[in-house]
């Protein structure tokens, strides 16, 4: 039997007690089924790697962090192939300029509110799992209509909804806030991480 996880992990069991065979790190989230095939007479078993899902879309663990582009897999008995290790570059939030005035109560406010409303698609604590955007490097452009998106619909063709009648104007304001003090949080962190 033939499993993969989310932490991309994908494993083989023995169907008859559950033992473990064999493992395989692919590197990035699994959660397709994996399925077998044979082609003049020797079995194939392929996997679809890559980032989607639930647990991964927010990312959440077990997904945590096993983000990245997906690949397919291809195994067979006795084959003695490897695949080169997977690579995903994170790049550095960049410090945000874009500046919106907010007291510490107001980010606690945006940050309950992003939890509510926000964070099932971009990620806990606004850290996206990689299959929408990781709003800590928002463009300058992109805070300037931030309202325009979130209640708007400026950006539906691309699949963010318009959230008019869940959110008002002012909660929206510190949504912002929130998420503008999460990337000036990040940024600030990876430049302590590199002293």
């Amino acid at each position: 039997m033939f499993h993969g996880r989310a932490d991309g992990k994908f494993s083989a069991y023995r169907a008859t007690d559950g033992k473990p065979l064999w493992e395989f790190d692919a590197g990035v989230g699994i959660v397709a089924a994996p399925m077998t095939f044979s082609v003049d007479g020797t079995q194939y078993v392929a996997v679809q790697s890559g980032w989607g899902g639930p647990q991964v879309l927010s990312n959440r663990p077990p997904g945590k962090g096993h983000v990245g582009t997906g690949k397919l897999m291809v195994f067979k008995l006795g084959a003695t192939g490897t695949l080169p290790p997977y690579e995903h570059v994170v790049q550095p939030v960049p410090m945000p300029t874009f500046k919106l005035v907010a007291s510490k109560a107001e980010i606690e406010e945006g940050r309950k509110l992003f939890a509510n409303t926000c964070a099932r698609c971009h990620g806990g604590e606004a850290i996206s799992g990689g299959s929408v955007p990781d709003l800590r490097y928002a463009s300058q452009a992109t805070h300037e209509m931030f309202e325009e998106i979130v209640l708007g619909g400026a950006r539906r063709e691309y699949g963010m909804p318009s959230f008019t009648g869940d959110v008002t104007s002012a909660q929206v304001r510190l949504i912002h806030a929130y998420i503008l003090d999460r990337a000036r949080e990040s940024a600030q962190a990876e430049t302590q991480a590199k002293k």
